[in-house]
């Protein structure tokens, strides 16, 4: 489960910890010599996701004018980490005003479409949606 659109990493969510901690004590306890296995840790991490799967690479004055010299490189997924090094290419070009060939993806660029998907998906009622 998890939460949606929040940067509060403080605490663990109650239910997938709750499956976790069965599923370790079923998977690793042993019936041959009754040893038994718990977990008896947890944390919390941020995974950046976008709507479309692919991250977001380039500058963010492209969809919001007030943030000249902002740049991004983020929402990986997790296990999109392939595409991090990419996407970090990208960025060094555009910075240094070269023009991208067609090896770079142009489906990971901000653009304004993209940005409208985003808010979409998180609703009305996010506490993130308006900043976006």
């Amino acid at each position: 489960m998890g939460r949606r659109a929040t940067g509060d990493d403080s605490q663990t969510d109650l239910l997938p910890m709750a499956h976790l901690r069965g599923f370790g004590h079923q998977v690793f306890s042993s019936a041959v010599d009754g040893s038994s296995a718990y977990i008896t840790g947890s944390w919390s991490g941020i995974l950046g996701f976008t709507q479309d799967t692919l991250p977001f690479v380039g500058p963010l004055a492209t969809v919001f004018p007030s943030r000249h010299r902002q740049w991004v490189c983020g929402g990986f997924h997790g296990v999109g980490m392939v595409k991090a090094w990419r996407a970090g290419e990208m960025v060094a070009q555009m910075l240094l005003d070269e023009t991208l060939g067609d090896e770079y993806p142009e489906s990971m660029m901000v653009t304004a479409a993209r940005m409208k998907a985003l808010r979409a998906s998180l609703g009305e009622n996010s506490e993130i949606a308006p900043r976006l």
